[in-house]
């Protein structure tokens, strides 16, 4: 599924993509994983930001999602 964020028209009627949010896990290859949020127009512009915040010489894998859903409160 390709995800495409929308575009807005700020007040001088520009028009602005909207940034969209990801969440990356990363594998080390020790095989222990940290996680991070990204925001970017896109998912190749949130591979490049997550490429650039990580060693590849550490890394054995990443995970990248598109976060569809707005964050809810936990009621426990």
């Amino acid at each position: 599924m390709v995800v495409k964020p929308e575009s807005a028209i700020d007040a001088k009627g520009a028009i602005q993509t909207m940034l969209m949010k990801y969440a990356a896990i990363v594998t080390y290859t020790d095989g222990s994983k940290t996680g991070a949020t990204i925001e970017a127009q896109s998912t190749a512009k949130a591979w490049n930001k997550i490429l650039n915040l990580f060693n590849p010489e550490t890394i054995s894998g990443i995970e990248v999602a598109a976060i569809l859903t707005r964050e809810r409160e936990c009621k426990a």
